[in-house]
């Protein structure tokens, strides 16, 4: 559950904020972001806000501390892109030829994989199963769908 969640009925907005701790200073907070996918986590609190509240402006965001070096909390506004990646996943990033980062998933990828697993037990990676244990090896890593 998010930590605050403001319901404004006159407005037609709710605004659902979770606090957020890092040992990080607050300003390198987008980092803890990526490592602990946030991303995920405000996507499913928007998704129930949705069915909650769907005639309503959903806004999203994160008050941060650093508890090394307190006294700069900042207020992060999540960006429609943030949710759209939790949901969604993103892409692989390729920059001159080099996989700089792999695909990331989002829930739609996770709750696939979980039905997935489900259906087909734990024992064989779903890539692995679904490429007939062939899989392509470049000079930019692991090419999947060749």
């Amino acid at each position: 559950m998010p930590d605050i969640l403001l319901v404004n009925s006159g407005s037609k907005t709710v605004h659902i904020i979770d606090i957020k701790t890092t040992a990080l200073r607050t300003i390198e907070f987008p980092t803890a972001v990526s490592k602990f996918r946030y991303d995920i986590q405000l996507a499913f609190y928007t998704l129930a806000v949705q069915i909650l509240y769907p005639s309503y402006s959903i806004r999203q965001g994160f008050v941060v501390e650093s508890t090394t070096s307190p006294g700069n909390p900042i207020l992060y506004k999540a960006t429609r892109g943030l949710i759209d990646k939790g949901l969604e996943g993103r892409e692989s990033l390729i920059v001159e030829g080099i996989v700089v980062r792999g695909r990331q998933k989002g829930i739609k990828d996770l709750i696939s994989d979980f039905k997935y697993y489900q259906k087909n037990g734990f024992m064989c990676e779903r890539v692995i199963a679904e490429n007939s244990n062939e899989l392509f090896l470049s000079e930019n890593g692991l090419i999947v769908g060749v």
